[in-house]
C-alpha cells in the first residue's frame, strides 16, 4: 500500500496561467488531497517561515509560498491559519531537511512542491497579493510490485541456499521526483555480484534478490519471507536457506559494518548461530581481506563498534526474525544527506567512497557462499513461526496477522462495518511497534479490502527480544519489569473526494478506556 500522486496544478486567478506541482509525502496516513474545486487563496511569499519574517504578513485563509530548506517552520504558517503551502525547488539540500517536511500525526494541511523556474515568477505574483488556485491529489492505493529473485545453482551443496539482496527502490519526500542516485549503490553491488558468480559458480546455491518496498516498512522483504522461506520445499528441508546478505551503502563515508540489528524490530544477538558466522568473520573472513592488501581497520567496523548515527532499518531484519542468519553491510559513519528528496542525482555520488565498500561485500559474499561448514545445525536457523529458546523466556518467529475493521454502534451495543464500506472511503490500518514508533518507515499501512479485512505479514512474537529488568527508583532494589513496548493496530477511514478523517480510533472514556485497542506485547526496552 503507497501513497500516489496523482497530479496537482497551480491555477493564476482568474485566467492563467498553470504550472505543474507535486504532491509532499503524506502526514502518517493523510496524505495531500484537496477537493475537486481546489483551494482559493492570495498567494503570500514568506521566505523561510521565521516568526519575523511572517510578521505583518496576511497568513489567515492564504497560501504561503515557501523556501523548501526551512525546516519544522511550515508549521508556523499552519499555525497561523493558511489553506496550504507551496515549497520552492532549493539549489541544493539533505536528506534531513527533507524528513522535516512530514508528520507522523495526520495533520491535514496540503503541500505542494514546484520548480524554482516556476516559482519566480510566482513570487513576483505574491508581492501584489495575486490570488491563486491549487489543486492536487494524492490516494493511497494497494500496489502489486515485485521482487525478482536469480538463481545460479551450486556446485557441491545445490539444495543449501545462500541469498544475497538488496533493495531496488527509493524514497523521496516529493514522490513523483525520487532519482535515489547514490541509493542505487546497493542494488548496483548486487548486481555486480551476480555477474561474477554467474560466471564462477560457487559451492552453494546462490539467490540474488532485488527487494521492492523498503520505505513501507521492508513490505518487500517481509513479502519475500512470508513467500520464499515458508514455501512447502523449505519447510519440508528439501531447501535449506542458510544466510541471507543485504546490501546498504552510501557514498557519503568510506567504512562499512555488518549487523543483524536494525530499528524496526530491534532484534538482538540472543542466538549462539549469530556468534558461530562472526566469529567466521574475525577469524576467517576479515584476516583473509588483509591478506590480499584490504587495509580491515581503516574501512570496516566490527558488529560491537557500530557508528550509526540515525535510525535505519533493515532489509535483513524481517528474515532474520524468522530465525535465518540475516545480516546487511551497511556504510558506517554515514548520515546519508543526499538521500530522500528531489535533487538526490548522480553529483551527489562519490564513487571513490563506495570503492572500499563494495570490495568487502564482493569478497566476504564469494567467501560465504564457498565456506564448507557454517558450523549451524539447520534446525537452529530454519524459517519459524515461532520457536522458544529452551530455559529462557526469548524465542522468535514471524507471524501474521488477519482482522476486520468495525464501528462500535452504540445503539446496537454491536460492532458494525457497514458505515465503513462506502466506494469513496479507503480503510488504512496502521501496524507498529512502539518501539520504532518514531521511525515513520517502520509503521507498516496497509489498505483493508472492500469487506473491511486485512493482513499484516510480518508480526514479530514478545520474545524475540531481550527481557529486560531494572530496579525502580526508591524500591530498596525490587526488580519490575521494563518490558513495556507493544505492537499497536490502528485503522483509519479516508475519504478519497474530501481527504477528510472520516473515523479514527477513540481514545477516549468509551474507546481504548472501554475497549482496548489491539496490542501485542513484547519484550525490548530501549535504553
Amino acid at each position: 500500500t503507497i501513497p500516489i500522486d496523482e497530479g496537482a496544478e497551480i491555477t493564476v486567478l482568474p485566467e492563467g496561467p498553470s504550472f505543474k506541482a507535486y504532491t509532499l509525502w503524506p502526514n502518517m496516513i493523510q496524505s495531500c488531497i484537496i477537493p475537486p474545486e481546489g483551494i482559493e487563496g492570495e498567494l503570500v511569499y514568506v521566505g523561510y517561515g521565521t516568526l519575523k519574517e511572517l510578521n505583518g504578513k496576511k497568513i489567515k485563509d492564504n497560501i504561503a509560498l515557501m523556501e523548501f530548506n526551512c525546516g519544522r517552520n511550515w508549521l508556523n504558517v499552519a499555525k497561523f491559519g493558511a489553506k496550504a503551502v507551496i515549497f520552492i525547488e532549493p539549489y541544493h539540500t539533505t536528506r534531513i531537511e527533507a524528513e522535516t517536511k512530514f508528520l507522523l500525526t495526520p495533520l491535514y494541511f496540503p503541500r505542494i512542491y514546484i520548480s524554482r523556474s516556476d516559482a519566480i515568477l510566482l513570487r513576483s505574483l505574491a508581492e501584489n497579493g495575486t490570488k491563486i488556485r491549487i489543486k492536487s491529489r494524492m490516494v493511497w492505493e494497494k500496489f502489486e510490485d515485485k521482487n525478482v529473485v536469480g538463481v545460479v545453482k551450486g556446485t557441491k551443496y545445490p539444495n543449501e541456499v545462500v541469498i544475497f539482496a538488496a533493495h531496488y527502490d527509493t524514497w523521496s519526500i516529493v514522490p513523483s521526483l525520487a532519482p535515489g542516485a547514490d541509493e542505487a549503490a546497493g542494488i548496483s553491488t548486487l548486481l555486480e555480484l551476480a555477474r561474477i558468480i554467474s560466471q564462477n559458480p560457487p559451492l552453494r546455491t546462490v539467490w540474488f534478490v532485488a527487494l521492492s518496498g523498503h520505505y513501507q516498512a521492508l513490505a518487500g522483504a517481509r513479502e519475500f519471507t512470508e513467500t520464499y522461506l515458508f514455501s512447502e520445499e523449505v519447510q519440508n528441508d528439501t531447501v535449506k536457506p542458510w544466510i541471507f546478505i543485504s546490501y546498504d551503502l552510501s557514498s557519503d563515508s568510506d567504512r562499512i559494518t555488518f549487523t543483524h540489528r536494525g530499528t524496526m524490530y530491534g532484534l538482538e544477538g540472543i542466538l549462539s548461530s549469530y556468534k558461530t558466522i562472526y566469529d567466521l568473520f574475525n577469524q576467517k573472513y576479515l584476516p583473509a581481506l588483509k591478506d590480499i592488501g584490504y587495509d580491515v581497520g581503516r574501512y570496516v567496523e566490527r558488529p560491537g563498534e557500530l557508528s550509526i548515527p540515525t535510525s535505519y532499518i533493515l532489509d535483513s531484519e524481517p528474515i532474520g526474525i524468522s530465525g535465518v542468519i540475516a545480516i546487511t553491510y551497511r556504510t558506517a559513519e554515514s548520515y546519508r544527506v543526499s538521500w530522500g528528496h528531489p535533487l538526490s542525482a548522480m553529483s551527489t555520488v562519490n564513487p571513490e567512497k563506495l570503492k572500499p565498500q563494495i570490495t568487502f561485500c564482493l569478497y566476504t559474499s564469494l567467501f560465504i557462499a564457498n565456506e564448507e561448514n557454517f558450523g549451524l545445525e539447520w534446525e537452529d536457523v530454519k524459517p519459524t513461526r515461532w520457536r522458544e529458546l529452551p530455559g529462557t523466556n526469548q524465542g522468535y518467529g514471524f507471524q501474521s496477522i488477519t482482522g476486520d475493521v468495525t464501528v462500535f454502534d452504540w445503539g446496537k451495543a454491536f460492532w458494525i462495518s457497514d458505515p465503513l464500506l462506502k466506494e469513496d472511503y479507503d480503510i488504512l490500518i496502521d501496524a507498529y511497534q512502539e518501539y520504532s514508533s518514531l521511525d515513520p518507515f517502520s509503521h507498516i499501512i496497509v489498505k483493508a479490502d472492500s469487506n473491511g479485512s486485512f493482513t499484516v505479514n510480518g508480526i514479530s512474537p514478545r520474545a524475540a527480544y531481550h527481557h529486560l529488568t531494572a530496579p525502580m527508583p526508591g524500591s530498596g532494589g525490587t526488580v519490575k519489569d521494563l518490558a513495556t513496548p507493544w505492537w499497536n493496530i490502528k485503522a483509519y477511514v479516508i475519504n478519497r473526494t474530501s481527504g477528510a478523517i472520516e473515523y479514527a480510533p477513540d481514545f477516549g472514556p468509551r474507546g481504548d478506556g472501554t475497549y482496548q485497542f489491539l496490542h501485542f506485547q513484547v519484550y525490548w526496552f530501549p535504553f
